[in-house]
């Protein structure tokens, strides 16, 4: 049989370009020219394999990297997400061309877009329902030192407020403000002076209570559909110890109202 290829690129890079579109929108993260350059990727590569005989290996190796080029990088677990919600989207229009291809009275290369019209866009319409709000959320804190990069476990439980502001907490480990804060802003010691700038707020937990350390920082920002946006006004509280479930913050419950509006 022979093979146009333009019309086997384009059919590819517009599957491609919809299956990643929908990825993104499931996991978060939708950037157009983003989704654009790993359809073409992907596009190229099944060309390849289809025209030059190479080893069909090459799409597994494809499909990851294609994911990371259209989510870009959130971190593994965003992307081990982006990944298998792509493989379970392939696989379902895999599925429903195998299905509905003898049925069809056209052949050949016009199955392809009568397949995909109706099946992503109920995809499309559907992408809502899909989506799984994420629990966690990318911060970044800046000072006048520097700046601090990590992941926040959004917990609306966390209603602790700076007193005098009335603006929310965000709860970090020290250990990861390491790049924003100095030695002395970091002591666990109470008898240490305050720094500039900073201030003791009392918080009440299961476990009991204490207080805090807490300052006003530089900026404050969330990653947001891969791009860094100003988060909420806040405070940065520094604990001292370890979190409950290993988390390395507990962001206030503002952060969770700005995620559900993003869906």
């Amino acid at each position: 049989m022979r093979l146009n290829l333009e019309v086997y690129l384009l059919i590819d890079f517009t599957v491609s370009a919809a299956l990643l579109a929908l990825t993104a929108r499931v996991v978060g993260g939708w950037r157009p020219w983003r989704v654009a350059v790993a359809a073409l990727m992907s596009a190229f590569a099944s060309a390849l394999i289809q025209a030059k005989g190479y080893s069909r290996d090459l799409a597994l190796a494809v499909l990851p990297l294609s994911v990371f080029v259209a989510l870009g990088w959130s971190g593994r677990a965003v992307w081990l997400k982006g990944v298998g919600w792509c493989a379970l989207l392939s696989a379902a229009f895999a599925g429903c061309m195998t299905l509905l291809q003898p049925r069809l009275p056209v052949r050949g290369m016009a199955r392809a877009p009568l397949l995909m019209t109706p099946f992503f866009a109920a995809l499309w319409f559907m992408r809502p329902v899909l989506r799984v709000p994420e629990p966690t959320v990318r911060m970044r804190v800046a000072t006048g030192m520097g700046t601090a990069e990590f992941p926040a476990l959004i917990d609306t439980g966390n209603q602790l407020r700076e007193p005098f502001s009335g603006q929310p907490v965000l709860i970090v480990c020290a250990d990861s403000l390491r790049g924003a804060l100095d030695a002395a802003q970091l002591s666990e010691n109470e008898r240490t002076p305050l720094p500039p700038g900073f201030r003791i707020v009392c918080y009440h937990a299961l476990g009991g209570g204490g207080r805090m350390r807490c300052f006003r920082p530089k900026a404050v920002k969330r990653l947001r559909r891969g791009r860094w946006v100003d988060a909420p006004a806040m405070w940065v509280g520094v604990y001292c110890g370890r979190l409950p479930g290993g988390s390395q913050a507990l962001a206030p419950a503002c952060c969770a109202a700005e995620e559900t509006a993003d869906i």
